[in-house]
């Protein structure tokens, strides 16, 4: 959902070239894998049809940032990834096409603890976490918590203007 607090809040912020066009990518959100897999091949044809190259950066959340990781394997060309609480689950990933990936977390999300997933990455992805245990799982991407915890800074996230 484009221009939502965080969008805004990013946008403002951290990356000004982040995409706030009409015909924003948008999945249903269901928690099905099968749904997952449309959600990945559509956001790659949308960054074809709509964006027509790579993206500078994108900042997903949840599952949302399984649908990132699997739409590399369609085509889709990253710069900076960022993931949001995401579980770190064995989808294909190409990762060439993404130059740098990072995780930002809270220490034992009780989301994904309550949905058996793993809570951190064990390759190609650089963990974070903000100094919370049991928080909200969405508070990575809470625009007070990154204002707080200099989430950028952490994530090394330099501001492309």
């Amino acid at each position: 959902m484009a221009n939502g607090d965080f969008h805004t809040y990013i946008r403002n912020e951290v990356r000004q070239d982040l995409f706030s066009g009409y015909h924003a990518f948008q999945w249903s959100g269901r928690y099905r894998k099968r749904d997952r897999d449309v959600a990945a091949e559509r956001l790659a044809g949308w960054v074809r049809d709509v964006v027509g190259h790579g993206l500078n950066a994108v900042f997903a959340h949840s599952y949302g940032g399984i649908i990132a990781l699997n739409a590399t394997t369609r085509g889709l060309l990253v710069n900076d990834l960022v993931l949001l609480s995401v579980p770190a689950e064995n989808v294909p990933v190409e990762w060439r096409n993404i130059r740098r990936a990072v995780s930002l977390r809270i220490h034992m999300d009780l989301v994904l603890l309550a949905a058996r997933r793993r809570q951190y990455f064990t390759e190609n992805v650089e963990e974070n976490y903000l100094p919370y245990w049991f928080w909200r799982h969405r508070s990575s991407h809470d625009p007070e918590i990154w204002q707080s915890e200099k989430c950028s800074e952490m994530l090394g996230l330099d501001p492309i203007v």
